[in-house]
């Protein structure tokens, strides 16, 4: 499994890739905001994208809804601390397969 993180908190989205690589899971790529997370998921493929869903420039709903626009295929699983329906709509309403 290919798997893109999407985190503007750099110790987060680095533990979580340590984490992961730890278990034998291929940690592609990371980025750090919204934009640079699609510009990264085209170039690279993913199999899944880690996204958070508050981050600068463009946050992870909308990031999300670009991304299934041209990638329908990636799985994208929001990560974040919010604890709102708010957002949780609006991610699986974007397209994410998880909250």
């Amino acid at each position: 499994m290919r798997v893109l993180i999407v985190d503007d908190h750099p110790l987060f989205a680095e533990g979580l890739r340590n984490l992961l690589a730890e278990r034998g899971i291929d940690v592609v790529g990371m980025a750090h905001d919204g934009h640079e997370g699609l510009v990264r998921a085209r170039a690279l493929r993913p199999d899944v994208v880690l996204m958070d869903v508050t981050m600068p420039r463009l946050d992870g709903v909308e990031a999300t809804r670009a991304l299934k626009a041209t990638l329908p295929d990636v799985t994208v699983l929001m990560l974040t601390q919010a604890d709102d329906d708010e957002h949780l709509f609006a991610a699986i309403a974007a397209g994410a397969s998880g909250y």
